[in-house]
């Protein structure tokens, strides 16, 4: 790689840190202006941060002491603000600060959006892909052999410690273990890629001395990424001052190196992302006829980890998004992908379908027409794809994931059913028609916890035998397209997890809009016409159903039909000559939607009607709650004293004249809370 030494390289350092390194409460030193190093907790990436004590006291750097200091709210309680007294100092108890401090959601979404449009904007054209964009430029160095240039860099105030060829075997050995990683960095994408990417970097054999300090570096009053850029030049002209030929780094022949890593001594010290904060981005040099585009700076520590050094590669050689939320108040997708919180340091969880589709690493099979036992491999990079019908940017994704080899930190195992919307951003957890996620995990459990911040995945989230087996307009979630409508996909028969999963497409299956319809009525009064509709979840399969009851007083109209997707109407009238002379009491019947070969026959409806009403349920609303006791309370009259009120004749529950605690009784036998159908027959 040597050859006669060229002319001095051209360099020009731009301020562009644009893809995130994402931490989940790690927990992290950082530099007091005394020099001394504290312990601490850190959520966060290069946009926002969170820093913590380890006893859970907020901190933020105080803008005129430079120390970190415990957080206290502001008097507008929008932003946290620096109470002035440094951590490990006593807290008076006059300041009352709480742990967990926040900012508020509008603070945190302001000081993201500010961070990245002052990043975006000095890209000069070249900045990477963000939210609500569509897919990523696809890029030519996620298939193929790719080399890369990894850079060491150490300081006189803290020399490397581990030595270059650890780093050069960590990079490329193939089987490599040290610090217990599961392989290499070449092992790790050759793995997930299924063979289709094979990628190795140039490692010098010795460090890059810098010209400055640590300190110099890690400053967080300069502008963030200047001095992490400084740093990589100077690495990239040392290295050209040695004869290194930057050609050879061009694998796909655009004219640009294809991959530049630094990795430095020690670790960041400067918190809330300034300093030497892990982050790619971009920057410019040119040397041999070929020049810099995106770079990634990590920190070695005292060890080598897999997690932030693939993450960042997975943006530099893949142009892949961050799937993790920048305001840290949803989770993303969470440890289902490399891109979100990776799950292990030495042994991250494998990119998702999405990412692996658009690198070019699937064999992809479009969900078209009806098929049982169709079958899905763990191991191929194998993917079923259904698309929208009309907009390109929307589709569903269904792979099999394992908790083996790359993937032993999965929280979960089966079936994973990934909605896809490349015009989305996983900023936005809302789950509606303009707000929602790029890639959202439709989670078998349907509690959306991922979206709800309320875990980063668990064992319910992916679809398998015994519980999990039908997926489709019908189950919840249900696979509607964005905009409320239904979609068609369906998935059934999904079988047991294991390494090669099977599953039914299209079945036709009966999706109703109700479960139940009651009437509660006085006695002699007529019950009014109801509706229902009657769908089919399969726009691939007609499914023809007929509609049958378990009563003479209902009739039903149409009673049967065919549906190819179409939703159908269906009316219940009732006999109300017979109706109306039947004495207090619940009437029940039960409809029931058969349809041949759709896979959940049959569906149910249950039709009550109530005559009388409930006893306590004074608003007639078929609950006892909280507004039926206001109306009791109202009427009171107390023990042995008449309650000659006319609007409270209802109140005297037992009938003895007076509304008293004995009423009160009978009420609590009655109540069932807000929306909650109360006992027709309780006392």
């Amino acid at each position: 790689m040597l050859r006669l030494i060229s002319p001095i390289a051209l360099c020009l350092c731009m301020c562009v840190p644009a893809w995130a390194a994402p931490v989940f409460g790690k927990k992290m030193k950082l530099r007091q202006p005394d020099g001394r190093l504290v312990d601490v907790r850190i959520w966060g990436d290069e946009y926002y941060q969170i820093v913590e004590s380890l006893d859970g006291f907020t901190l933020i750097r105080d803008p005129v002491s430079r120390s970190i200091c415990y957080a206290k709210p502001s008097g507008g309680k929008e932003e946290l603000v620096s109470s002035g007294i440094a951590l490990g100092q006593p807290i008076p108890e006059s300041l009352g600060l709480k742990r967990h401090l926040r900012h508020s959601h509008n603070a945190v979404r302001n000081s993201v959006s500010a961070a990245q449009a002052a990043y975006f904007a000095s890209a000069g054209g070249r900045a990477p892909q963000v939210a609500g964009t569509g897919d990523p430029v696809v890029t030519t160095t996620s298939t193929g052999t790719v080399g890369g240039i990894c850079v060491l860099v150490d300081f006189s105030d803290e020399p490397g410690t581990i030595a270059p060829q650890e780093v050069s075997d960590f990079c490329n050995q193939i089987g490599y273990s040290g610090f217990g990683n599961n392989g290499s960095v070449r092992d790790y994408f050759h793995d997930v890629s299924a063979g289709n990417l094979t990628y190795t970097n140039f490692v010098p054999q010795q460090y890059y001395r810098a010209l400055h300090t640590k300190a110099y570096y890690d400053d967080p009053e300069v502008v963030y990424g200047t001095r992490a850029q400084e740093l990589i030049i100077e690495a990239l002209n040392a290295l050209n001052a040695a004869g290194f030929d930057f050609s050879l780094y061009d694998a796909d022949g655009d004219g640009q190196i294809d991959a530049i890593n630094c990795l430095y001594a020690g670790t960041t010290t400067a918190g809330w992302a300034k300093g030497l904060w892990p982050h790619c981005g971009m920057l410019s040099f040119t040397a041999d006829g070929v020049s810099a585009f995106r770079y990634q700076i990590t920190d070695m520590k005292d060890s080598l980890s897999l997690d932030t050094f693939c993450h960042e590669n997975g943006h530099m050689l893949c142009n892949w998004p961050d799937l993790y939320d920048y305001g840290y108040d949803s989770e993303g997708i969470g440890r289902f992908c490399l891109m979100c919180d990776m799950a292990s340091p030495t042994n991250p969880v494998q990119p998702c379908a999405y990412l692996k589709y658009i690198a070019g690493w699937t064999q992809t099979t479009p969900l078209v027409s009806h098929q049982t036992g169709l079958s899905i491999s763990s191991t191929q990079n194998q993917l079923y794809k259904y698309a929208h019908p009309t907009y390109s940017n929307e589709y569903y994704l269904i792979e099999n994931r394992q908790k083996t080899d790359r993937d032993a930190a999965l929280p979960d195992a089966g079936l994973a059913v990934w909605h896809i919307d490349t015009y989305g951003s996983n900023d936005y957890q809302q789950q509606s028609t303009q707000l929602h996620y790029k890639v959202s995990l439709v989670q078998a459990d349907g509690r959306w916890d991922l979206e709800c911040n309320r875990n980063t995945g668990d064992d319910t989230d992916l679809w398998k035998s015994p519980t999990y087996t039908l997926c489709g307009p019908q189950s919840t979630p249900n696979t509607n397209w964005w905009d409320g409508s239904v979609s068609g996909l369906g998935l059934s028969q999904i079988s047991e997890s294991g390494p090669m999963m099977t599953f039914t497409f299209g079945s036709a299956a009966i999706v109703l809009d109700t479960q139940e319809i009651r009437h509660i009525i006085s006695p002699g009064s007529p019950v009014p016409d109801d509706t229902f509709t009657v769908a089919n979840a399969s726009l691939i399969v007609p499914m023809n159903y007929t509609i049958g009851s378990t009563a003479n007083w209902v009739t039903i109209s149409p009673s049967a039909g065919l549906s190819e997707g179409e939703t159908d109407t269906i009316t219940l009238t009732y006999d109300n000559a017979s109706i109306q002379n039947w004495a207090s009491g619940s009437y029940g019947a039960i409809l029931s939607v058969f349809a041949d070969g759709a896979q959940n026959s049959p569906q149910v409806i249950t039709v009550l009607i109530i005559i009388g009403g409930i006893r306590a349920d004074f608003d007639t609303d078929t609950d006892v709650d909280q507004a039926d006791f206001g109306y009791l309370q109202g009427c009171m009259s107390g023990f042995s004293i008449k309650q000659t009120d006319p609007s409270c004749k209802k109140a005297d529950l037992d009938s003895d004249g007076d509304v008293d605690r004995d009423d009160i009784a009978v009420f609590m036998g009655c109540l069932s809370g807000s929306g909650i159908t109360a006992d027709l027959d309780c006392d």
